[in-house]
């Protein structure tokens, strides 16, 4: 998907502004005001922000993630969380199982064929009904982040989906600052052509735009992304730059 089609350039520069904020967050209070600026790109009234055990998500029903309320209804909160609602969740095991970008509408037509769940339906009586649910995972699949953007109605477009591919691994790499309280990891050691590609793969470069540019082949540049993934654990590209940018390998 090209960006410069889908994005404004007010789309872009307040992007540009959010990421810069995620890189100097550090707590709770930072990342949802964050989080609640995102309203200028596309409109919600609820998110909440996680941070998981994979397997744990999928099977054990004593809810035990770290999770950062937004602007989620509390007592709906409370009910999920005590009543292990996320195993009887198409939305959210839908996404655990993928953890590619969800729509909650078509999730539930997908496997529901449009017809609400228990579950659904009181989170509808507390005014959630349409939205989305992404997030990043580490390399070896144990833990993943999971944000999700909800609201009566939610704007299904590419738009809306690029902005939230763009946003969540740099809203992810916050949240696991905040929530692991661990030291800031090594800089990983990446080649001078590694960083080159890289730096590209921010600008929203695709990898054959960045063959001619750097003049080598598509399958070289495959080759130094896959490499440049492992390295900073990362399965995915805008993770890989969220990270990169974090360890200040390289500048937004």
């Amino acid at each position: 998907m090209n960006q410069t089609k889908v994005l404004s350039k007010k789309d872009i520069l307040l992007l540009f502004d959010l990421i810069s904020e995620t890189l100097t967050c550090a707590d709770r209070d930072e990342l949802k005001k964050i989080i609640l600026r995102c309203r200028e790109l596309f409109p919600f009234e609820f998110s909440v922000a996680g941070c998981s055990n994979i397997r744990h998500m999928l099977t054990n029903p004593n809810f035990e993630s770290e999770v950062v309320n937004i602007s989620y209804p509390p007592e709906y909160l409370k009910r999920y969380f005590e009543k292990g609602y996320h195993l009887k969740d198409i939305i959210i095991q839908e996404y655990f199982r993928t953890l590619e970008l969800v729509n909650f509408s078509e999730t539930i037509e997908k496997y529901a064929g449009g017809k609400k769940t228990n579950v659904d339906l009181e989170a509808e009586e507390a005014g959630i009904v349409d939205g989305f649910i992404y997030g990043i995972r580490d390399l070896d699949f144990s833990q993943a982040t999971s944000f999700t953007f909800a609201d009566y109605h939610i704007e299904n477009c590419d738009r809306t989906k690029l902005i939230i591919k763009i946003l969540v691994p740099h809203l992810s790499e916050a949240l696991k600052r905040i929530v692991t309280k661990r030291p800031p990891p090594t800089a990983a050691n990446l080649s001078k052509r590694e960083i080159e590609v890289l730096s590209w793969l921010k600008e929203g470069k695709s990898s054959w735009e960045i063959s001619v540019i750097l003049g080598i082949s598509e399958n070289t540049v495959n080759f130094h992304i896959k490499n440049i993934k492992r390295k900073l654990n990362s399965t995915k590209r805008m993770q890989a730059v969220a990270v990169a940018l974090g360890q200040k390998l390289i500048q937004l």
